[in-house]
């Protein structure tokens, strides 16, 4: 993953722009430049199926689980650090904010969300996660081959 900045800092500026800190994090996390990303935010309620559309040629799909009653993912077992976008009340204004966040947990103890990157150059993150998003691979077979592949020549 390699940090980047969002260039529109508000959730729309003077010129209409909307704030691009979502698609920033995708940016980040398929390792792409952040021009490379659609503002799907500036889809409005179809921001998601926007995003979708977009990654399904690259094999992947974006699912969010939102709070509901507090902490969404208690019944979650991650194990391991899942990569992905936590999502909250910006600390600069009344809006929220996306960041670049891992989400673990190991059997029995409540998930950790720990935020790695702010896409905001101020660098204050958010204080409370109210959801997590992150990607899935459509079909699991083509990695699992991709790796075997990448195994046998390295």
């Amino acid at each position: 993953m390699r940090p980047q900045h969002q260039t529109v800092m508000v959730p729309k500026d003077a010129d209409g722009k909307v704030g691009d800190c979502f698609c920033t994090c995708v940016a980040m996390l398929l390792d792409m430049d952040r021009a490379d990303v659609p503002n799907f935010l500036e889809k409005g309620d179809g921001w998601a199926l926007a995003l979708n559309a977009w990654l399904h040629p690259k094999g992947l799909a974006y699912i969010e689980i939102v709070e509901n009653d507090g902490w969404p993912f208690a019944a979650l077992e991650t194990r391991y650090p899942l990569w992905g976008i936590a999502v909250g009340p910006s600390r600069r204004g009344d809006w929220n904010h996306a960041v670049v966040a891992t989400l673990w947990s190991r059997a029995g103890d409540l998930p950790v969300c720990n935020m790695k990157h702010d896409p905001n150059p101020i660098g204050d993150f958010i204080p409370r996660v109210t959801s997590f998003g992150f990607f899935v691979v459509l079909q699991p077979s083509q990695v699992i081959a991709h790796s075997v592949a990448h195994a046998e020549v390295t």
